[in-house]
């Protein structure tokens, strides 16, 4: 009887372990841009970050923000509706931005330049897209736990197998 106890014990032991360790390592935390909540007509953030409001404007050239893109994503600390933003030290950026792009080189419609012709954070990711995508955004990416759908980390287009990358550097 003692047995039987000690491996419903340590049934139940394991089990509620392995709970604990799979939400610790789930990727199913919050939407950090949940403030730009689309279903939310009343877009009370859009002045965080816009001079004027985007609703608006007929092309995303009229769109204005009160700074940079790259500024505005990088508000570190201070940021937004009492959610921090991303710093420099945490944002891992593998590609310059407030740089314009090669002489030559082909933009497509979909990734944005700033006013300036210029690359920004907002010419890969879309800060105003959709948390969770239906397909992989990145390589090797699990789907988010309970869901079958992936993070989206924001991206324009997947970049799986670069493909991303490959859209302005044709010549790789």
């Amino acid at each position: 009887m003692r047995k039987k106890v000690e491996i419903i014990f340590l049934s139940l032991l394991f089990s509620f372990s392995f709970l604990i360790w799979a939400k610790t390592f789930a990727l199913d935390e919050e939407n950090p841009h949940a403030f730009m909540d689309k279903s939310d007509k009343r877009h009370i953030f859009c002045s965080e970050c816009h001079e004027n409001d985007p609703n608006t404007v007929v092309s995303y050239l009229d769109v204005r923000l009160k700074q940079s893109v790259t500024a505005s994503c990088l508000r570190g600390n201070e940021g937004i509706g009492g959610k921090s933003c991303h710093s420099r030290e945490k944002l891992g950026r593998t590609h310059p931005t407030d740089v314009k792009p090669k002489e030559g080189m082909k933009i497509p419609e979909d990734l944005h330049l700033d006013e300036n012709m210029q690359i920004t954070c907002a010419t890969c990711h879309d800060p105003h897209g959709d948390w969770t995508s239906p397909i992989a955004m990145v390589a090797r990416e699990p789907k988010l736990v309970g869901s079958e759908r992936y993070r989206s980390y924001f991206l324009r287009r997947t970049n799986v197998q670069s493909a991303l990358c490959f859209a302005c550097h044709t010549d790789k």
